[in-house]
């Protein structure tokens, strides 16, 4: 996943790539082209997935991922 968000990124650095990663909203979605869109709505699908078992929780931690954190500052004004 860091790798197609980031393609240059080594995965030395993959964990700083994830940790800043945050699922779209819909506008951000809507705005995407047809190939991006559908890996993004897929990735957030994978990420709600697997947020709904423990073991999964632990992998999503392991790779840097929490999301049941609130990201904020990611956070559109209209959207508060």
């Amino acid at each position: 996943m860091a790798r197609q968000a980031t393609p240059g990124t080594t995965l030395e650095h993959a964990g700083d790539t994830l940790a800043a990663w945050h699922p779209p909203t819909a506008m951000e979605l809507a705005l995407l082209p047809d190939a991006p869109r559908m890996l993004a709505a897929a990735t957030q699908e994978l990420v709600q997935l697997l947020d709904g078992t423990a073991e999964g929780r632990a992998a999503l931690r392991d790779i840097g991922l929490n999301p049941r954190r609130k990201n904020e500052e990611h956070r559109p004004d209209w959207a508060a």
